[in-house]
């Protein structure tokens, strides 16, 4: 015993003086002794640890730790050389442990020994450089960014993987510094990279190239190498460097410069004329086809003028106008296109508007133009200005064209991949990142505290939640998936970054840290989305079926053959595509023609000029008429303009023909000719003619037919405005003043009729239309319309008013449309309305709002059958005058046959006096039949007065026989004397039952709110039960009653004891021969109402069969001796007369229920 307290005093001493980690516990892991290191690396100082439970220090030991230290307490021996310790407050702890029992005796063990190192550090630095080499791994994978390394002092090269995959290469090639540079394109990329190699070995010159290489599959890829020298001892030893794989940026830029070769020949066309304005308005870009188009010159316009000198104001303002009730703002500048572009900036739209639209150019002549006007918008998305596409429609406005629209150009896109690192804890929500990540947020490197909501406070707001989103999905999910978002840096820079990462969980499966990268993609989006917008805007050019476009190779094969040319031509792409040249379709003839042009032109030999050949580094604009021959060998005249197409070295890649059918343009010119002939001679049929006034200068120009209406000699020539004013009619004079002048200030025509005096002293009326044109400052510059001699039209419709207004009734005149044309003065008396107030107006202002649908089907009847005829034979037809009052009218209807078509005439009478008399002997009559039906149900009533009375006796006859046989069978004095008091109450009841008679006859016929009183319920049923005393004694019958609710009404008392003694008489008349009769009462209220309920279990009735004539006169139900109909029927009479409701609710065998509702 002795020498085991020995050895565990020794064993303790040991370790309280151990320079390393140990503690000693016992059986039940309670400490007896732990060495200073023990407590320094757990974190234990000042806490007293002997006898205390390891586990009690450590509540974080889990259960495989606490299975490992049974086993050892038996005698097993546990050694681990690292694992990881999760302590309380979430961090960890990385140890090794050698675990092994002490013992007390040879074969009893005293508890354990623990002997512990933290290597946590070490560990954090091993996993540290895993976690960078793997990031750095990823990160040269996402860039395509590899290393290569020539040993020039052995002559080995080495590639890391990313390059053997660029090069797509296998593992076990073993490559050299020939084979690696063979690898470049021949040509330009071989000759680049062998120079550099040179200069790099001769003077450890750096390198930086952009070169193409051909991989070992043959596939074309281009690459950013990058070289560097490395000398030991002053000797070049090493050449090493990067290699990235460039190849979408670099076809993505090639992209972009065809793109805009192409755009830029689309906007140096002829053929389809565009114009830029800023955002202000004024022009910054007027093409050649603008020129051709509008007769101005660029030089003209550009930086000097805004569209108002060629758009007719009026239609820039109703255009305004629509802006400004979509978005209802009031324009704020006396410039319209700033007003337009305020809307734009509103609706955060885009601006994409087609319409007609007329135009006036240089020379002042106008024309129809069918124009789309977009919104120009830079990288931000903010409005900087307009591009109108136009296309002239004057002589085909059905043919629609797919309108260029010019963009800017696409941002390149940049070259090198911006790549940072990053890693975050999301149990303690703290971060660490590369340097680059601050300089992509544009944040201060001082900033080290970083977390979660500090990265989350950079994204854009509308990305902000989707990426807390990803983060939160990635801890659950354990698993992170690329994600891209936008996010504002410090300057407020918007951009756009692409985050990859990877989740690392402990031996929970926790989370306990994220890593990844994140890269800067903005201008690779951008590029990306600006070349899909430039393509989409380049497909839909292509893909239109008003344009041809025809784009060649160098060669001049065709390339591309768009839709419009396959429905002009007839051929398909498919027979022309890298098959054949133009000459397919055009005369040789006109090739050569062209070719000798285009020879003189750049001051070569005609003879051995070759275009194709000869335009490789020169520019080509050329716009002329071609025809062209189609499929079937019928030719086409085109407008057609030729450019060359250059790549990014301004090198000719090949030909676009921009091409514009002008067949019936040609046709048109023809067809006007025709036209002109046909409208002089119209013009001498109808009497017609017409001018133009040019305002400015006081010149005016006459048809031949004007000359004819003045009886003017024609060779009179020098014509001013007081040539056509001397020949108005001195009394008309006045109000063609009015005219003019109101002219000149509403800037606007109206139809205008007045008379003339020709120079043989004819008086004519002639009608003046007319138009009003104006220049920028809103003066007007021209008048121009017709002139019709209407004097015989005239004196017809003086004739035809004549007539109409010695009509007796108001006239209407109203075309097929429902439009008035005419009244008369009778009209104008009837609805208050004058004429110049209903012209043009539909008729239907005269007619109240709830005929009109059935009116406009009437009117459009007629005059599929136009007959005279009175509208709505039978009916009461109703007008509606000016102050909204309605009249009764009478309307005949007659056709008119007009040479302007089908017109009606409605003659239309008021017929307001007459309705009132026949209303007088409707209501009349309507006296007579009341006073008739008042005198027929009096007499009803009394005739069944005698019916009432005989009931309403019976009962106490009936009751007086029944005592009076009770008082026959009566032994004792006493019984005969209590029986003949009952004699008298009876008989008081008789007299008081023959007056109640005389007053219920007058229920029919007096007021029925006369002698009301209150009355108590309980009293009533008193008086009946001595009434009926005689037939409850013989009955037996148990009469209950609960006016607890409900005890006294306000009614007339003689009905009241009228209902109580029909109900209750009538339940002990027809009782059940197989019980004793029980009647009960009660009383309650209901919505308001008093209601009383009389239950009994007598006969009962079959309401199926009785119930329509339950309450009915004379209407019995059972063959009782007494029965006769009258009792029910007097009671719902009495109930009624007092605005009551009985009903009856009844089963046959069990017993009936009236339910009296009281108003």
């Amino acid at each position: 015993m002795n020498n085991s307290k020995s050895q565990e005093e020794y064993q303790k001493m040991f370790i309280e003086q151990a320079s390393t980690a140990m503690a000693m516990v016992d059986n039940n892991m309670c400490y007896i002794a732990a060495s200073p290191s023990w407590i320094r690396d757990y974190g234990l100082e000042g806490i007293e640890l002997i006898g205390r439970s390891h586990y009690e220090i450590f509540p974080e030991i889990g259960d495989d730790w606490k299975d490992m230290h049974n086993r050892c307490l038996n005698g097993a021996t546990d050694i681990c050389e690292e694992t990881a310790f999760e302590r309380t407050d979430g961090s960890i702890q990385w140890i090794y442990w050698d675990v092994r029992p002490w013992f007390i005796s040879e074969d009893k063990i005293g508890g354990i020994l623990m002997h512990t190192g933290d290597v946590t550090r070490r560990k954090e630095k091993e996993l540290e450089k895993a976690r960078i080499d793997e990031i750095l791994e990823k990160t040269n994978e996402i860039a395509r960014i590899g290393t290569w390394e020539v040993n020039l002092l052995n002559n080995e090269v080495y590639w890391s993987k990313i390059v053997r995959e660029i090069h797509e290469e296998t593992e076990d090639f073993i490559p050299n510094l020939e084979s690696g540079i063979n690898y470049y394109k021949e040509g330009e990329s071989r000759e680049k990279l062998r120079k550099a190699i040179e200069s790099a070995i001769a003077d450890g010159t750096h390198f930086n190239l952009e070169l193409e290489i051909i991989t070992a599959k043959g596939n074309a890829c281009w690459t950013r190498v990058v070289g560097r020298s490395e000398y030991l001892d002053g000797k070049l030893t090493r050449l090493f460097g990067i290699i990235q794989d460039i190849n979408y940026t670099k076809l993505a830029e090639q992209q972009l410069n065809k793109a805009h070769s192409e755009l830029q020949a689309i906007f140096n066309s002829k053929a389809i004329a565009i114009i830029t304005t800023d955002r202000d308005g004024i022009i910054n870009n007027f093409n050649s086809g603008a020129e051709v188009l509008l007769g101005y010159t660029a030089a003209d316009m550009v930086g000097i003028n805004n569209p108002m000198l060629f758009v007719a104001e009026n239609e820039v303002i109703a255009f305004k106008n629509e802006l400004k009730e979509l978005y209802g703002e009031r324009p704020s500048s006396f410039n319209h296109f700033q007003d337009i572009s305020k809307y734009i900036d509103i609706s955060k739209r885009d601006m994409d508007d087609t319409r007609e639209w007329t135009y006036r150019r240089k020379d002042g002549s106008t024309f129809p133009c069918q124009t789309t006007v977009s919104s120009i918008k830079d990288v931000h998305g903010e409005h900087t200005g307009f591009i109108a596409v136009l296309a002239d429609i004057s002589e085909i406005k059905n043919a629609e064209s797919e309108l260029l629209k010019k963009n800017e150009l696409l941002n390149y896109a940049e070259r090198i991949s911006k790549m940072a690192n990053w890693q975050w804890d999301p149990v303690a929500d703290k971060g660490k990142s590369s340097k680059n990540l601050y300089n992509i947020l544009e944040l201060d490197e001082k900033i080290t505290d970083l977390k979660l909501d500090i990265y989350l406070d950079f994204v854009h707001p509308e990305d902000k939640e989707i990426t807390a989103q990803h983060f939160e999905k990635a801890v659950i999910d354990k698993k992170w998936e690329s994600f891209t978002h936008r996010i504002i840096t410090t300057s407020g820079k918007v951009k756009i970054i692409q985050l990859l990462g990877e989740v690392f969980t402990n031996e929970k499966d926790e989370v306990i840290e994220i890593s990844g990268t994140c890269q800067d993609v903005t201008e690779i989006k951008m590029a990306e989305r600006n070349l899909q917008k430039a393509h989409s805007e380049l497909q839909a050019i292509f893909n239109s079926e008003s344009i041809l476009i025809i784009t060649t190779d160098r060669e001049g094969v065709i390339n591309r053959f768009n839709h419009g040319a396959e429905i002009l031509l007839g051929y398909s792409a498919a027979e022309m595509v890298g098959i054949e040249k133009p000459r397919k379709y055009i005369h040789e003839d006109e090739i050569k023609k062209f070719r000798n042009d285009i020879a003189v032109l750049n001051g070569e030999d005609p003879a051995t000029y070759d275009h194709y050949a000869n335009l490789f580094k020169r520019e080509l604009n050329d716009t002329r008429e071609w025809t062209y021959y189609k499929k079937d060998g019928s030719p086409v005249s085109v407008l057609s303009t030729i450019t060359t197409i250059e790549n990014g070295d301004n090198a000719n890649e090949g030909f676009i023909a921009i091409s514009k059918d002008i067949t019936e343009i040609k046709e048109f010119e023809d067809e006007l000719l025709k036209k002109n002939q046909l409208l002089n001679f119209a013009e001498q049929i109808s009497m017609m003619s017409n001018w133009k006034w040019d305002t400015v200068v006081d010149k005016v120009e006459w048809s031949q037919n004007f000359y004819k209406i003045l009886e003017l000699d024609e060779a009179i020539t020098e014509l001013k405005f007081e040539s056509y004013f001397r020949f108005v009619h001195p009394e008309d004079i006045e109000i063609v003043n009015q005219h003019f002048e109101k002219v000149e200030k509403e800037k606007k025509w109206e139809s205008f009729t007045h008379r003339i005096i020709t120079t043989s002293g004819k008086v004519k009326t002639i009608q003046l239309l007319g138009k009003v044109f104006t220049n920028q400052k809103d003066e007007i510059v021209e008048m121009i319309g017709t002139c019709q001699d209407v004097t015989e039209f005239k004196m017809a419709e003086r004739k035809f008013r004549g007539l109409l207004e010695s009509a007796p009734d108001a006239m209407v005149i109203v075309n097929d449309k429902g439009s008035i044309q005419l009244i008369n003065k009778q009209s104008e008396r009837l609805f208050g309305y004058t004429l110049e107030e209903l012209l043009d107006k539909p008729v239907e202002i005269l007619i109240p709002t709830r005929f009109y649908p059935k009116h406009t089907k009437d009117r459009n009847s007629f005059f599929n059958t136009p007959i005279t005829r009175v509208m709505g034979d039978g009916k009461d037809l109703y007008a509606l005058k000016k102050n909204g009052k309605e009249i009764p009218i009478q309307i005949s209807l007659s056709p008119l046959h007009t040479e302007e078509g089908l017109l009606v005439s409605a003659a239309i009478r008021d017929v307001t006096k007459q309705k009132l008399a026949e209303q007088k002997i409707h209501e009349a009559k309507e006296s007579l039949e009341l006073v008739a039906q008042k005198l027929s149900s009096q007499n009803k009533q009394l005739a069944d007065f005698t019916h009432i009375t005989s009931h309403n006796l019976r009962a106490p006859v009936a009751n007086l026989n029944s005592l009076l046989e009770i008082y026959n069978q009566s032994e004792t004095d006493a019984d005969r004397t209590d029986i003949f008091g009952k004699f008298k109450t009876v008989i008081e009841h008789l007299t008081l039952t023959l007056n109640t008679l005389v007053d219920a006859l007058k229920t029919k016929i007096d007021d029925s709110t006369e002698d009301l009183e209150e009355i108590i319920l309980g009293t009533v049923l008193e008086h009946t039960k001595e009434i009926l005393s005689g037939a409850i004694l013989n009955s037996g019958a148990i009469i209950k009653s609960d006016f607890s609710k409900v005890s006294t009404i306000r009614y007339k008392r003689v009905y009241m004891e009228s209902i109580f003694l029909n109900l209750v008489g009538n339940a002990i008349k027809y009782k059940s021969k197989d019980r004793i009769p029980e009647i009960r009462i009660t009383s309650e209220l209901e919505n308001g109402n008093i209601v009383l309920k009389f239950h009994d279990n007598g006969l009962g009735i079959d309401l199926e069969q009785h119930g329509h004539k339950l309450f009915g006169l004379n209407k019995v139900f059972h063959r009782h001796p007494d029965a006769k109909g009258v009792g029910l029927f007097l009671t719902k009479t009495q109930i009624e007369a007092m605005g009551g409701v009985i009903t009856a609710d009844s089963t046959v065998g069990v017993g009936s229920t009236f339910t009296i509702s009281f108003n």
